[in-house]
């Protein structure tokens, strides 16, 4: 009894150092565990976390073609069936043996296209704090940035400084605290997330869906947008992600 009472207490002061380390909220937003098929996903936005979430939103609870009204439902946690770490406190979820981990990355140069495409282009709440930085009224949606504006200012901005959808891949998906038993790629998304899929019991003919709401084509686009001067300020701020994820630092190679 004594031995299993210290385990708990071990596990428990982990996830104080995750919350600490990640922020609670952060953490708990991101990290999606399934008390019925026994994984943990460590979301990235900008990398089909909606369509993930749907698939496994769907699967825990039994539904398949489970849609929400509104899509950016799927991104509500109160309203999903997977469980957060505060809920799993007596276990260390990121490393249990009984637990399979995986996440998605993403080509750096194609996610921060995407999310200037998606969020910054398209006018949703994130811009006001870009329009913050350049000294103009948050709320002045009709003032255009231009993405070489925007690379400017993220690539100037720490991981903490930055919003979820362009934070770095190598902070959002805990690299350095979760044993990881999967990573997939969003450039071939079907054949990864099926086989994750396959791994933990869920079948993908039944539940995989594919959520398209915030998709901006930004992997055809990247010759339009990016200079080769601001192709190199990526590769430099995001150079760890590059290293770690094996994508090549330079665009078409």
């Amino acid at each position: 009894m004594e031995q299993a009472r210290t385990i708990e207490q071990s596990f428990r002061a982990s996830y104080g150092r995750y919350a600490a380390r990640y922020g609670r909220h952060r953490l708990n937003y991101k990290t999606n565990i399934s008390a019925r098929y026994r994984y943990v996903y460590v979301e990235t936005a900008k990398v089909a976390c909606s369509s993930i979430k749907q698939t496994l939103q769907s699967a825990e609870f039994g539904r398949p073609g489970l849609r929400y009204a509104h899509p950016q439902d799927v991104h509500r946690r109160e309203l999903s069936p997977l469980l957060r770490p505060e809920q799993f406190a007596a276990v260390d979820v990121f490393t249990a043996p009984d637990f399979f981990r995986f996440c998605f990355v993403r080509n750096p140069f194609s996610r921060l296209l995407s999310a200037y495409l998606d969020k910054i282009a398209g006018g949703k709440p994130q811009k006001a704090k870009i329009l913050g930085a350049l000294g103009r009224p948050e709320d002045d949606f009709s003032h255009p940035v231009p993405f070489e504006t925007f690379v400017a200012i993220v690539c100037d901005q720490d991981d903490e400084a930055m919003d979820l959808h362009w934070r770095p891949q190598s902070t959002e998906t805990m690299i350095e605290d979760v044993r990881y038993d999967f990573i997939g790629r969003a450039e071939r998304f079907e054949a990864d997330f099926a086989a994750v899929l396959n791994r933990v019991g869920i079948d993908p003919a039944l539940y995989a869906s594919r959520q398209d709401a915030h998709r901006t084509g930004a992997d055809e686009k990247l010759r339009m947008h990016y200079t080769c001067e601001m192709e190199q300020r990526v590769v430099r701020r995001f150079a760890r992600d590059f290293a770690l994820f094996g994508y090549p630092p330079e665009i078409g190679a």
